[in-house]
């Protein structure tokens, strides 16, 4: 019931010219804290049966440390570009192939994701925070662009996101989800319109309360 869809709201709320509202700042600071805080709990109290990770049965101190390893990454490498910044040779390459069917930056943007996603797999962190430690890591990059080409890779970086990315992962959940199972239980349908209404207190109460004050009923 805690987490939330951000990336889903995200495309809404910039369509809507809702990103640097008040209410925006509010309902992207209460997401993500409501998204990542309940799958890094999940991931250290449950764990993840995953063979291929380093943490293959539910041991809850080791899935501390290494969720604690993965940010301590993501941070030194945050840490390493603000203190260097980003290598010349890359700069030139991005540079050039900026308008070309080369697309440097795009590609580079999306190896970074899936990387980190890959990494997140081994650590047994979840798929969604190892791609938010690429998005941190991505912004920090963003940082030491000029402005003309960081608008440029934004842009082209948002239409590979909403264009295939946030589809896949759409139709991915629908094809998994237990329709029939739902429908086959009369009691449990009827509990939607409830887990509707709890959403809408456990998530927009503590959104409310991100908001700065004063503010209007309808904010």
């Amino acid at each position: 019931l805690v987490s939330t869809g951000l990336g889903t709201m995200l495309p809404m709320m910039r369509d809507a010219n809702q990103i640097t509202t008040r209410v925006g700042k509010a309902v992207i600071s209460s997401g993500v804290v409501g998204q990542f805080a309940p799958q890094i709990a999940i991931g250290i109290l449950v764990g993840h049966a995953n063979p291929a990770a380093a943490m293959p049965y539910h041991q809850p101190l080791l899935a501390l440390g290494l969720h604690l390893l993965f940010f301590v990454l993501v941070g030194g490498l945050i840490w390493g570009i603000s203190r260097f910044g980003i290598p010349p040779f890359m700069m030139r390459i991005q540079s050039a192939t900026l308008d070309t069917g080369a697309q440097w930056a795009v590609i580079f943007q999306v190896a970074l994701c899936l990387t980190f996603v890959f990494i997140g797999e081994l650590l047994g962190v979840d798929r969604a925070i190892g791609a938010f430690g690429a998005g941190l890591l991505s912004r920090a990059l963003m940082q030491h662009i000029p402005q003309h080409e960081r608008v440029i890779i934004d842009r082209k970086t948002k239409a590979v996101e909403y264009g295939v990315f946030l589809p896949i992962f759409f139709i991915n959940a629908g094809l998994t989800f237990d329709l029939p199972g739902l429908l086959a239980q009369p009691a449990a349908f009827a509990l939607i319109p409830v887990f509707f209404i709890l959403k809408l207190i456990i998530r927009g109460l503590p959104g409310s309360a991100t908001l700065e004050r004063p503010s209007s009923w309808r904010e």
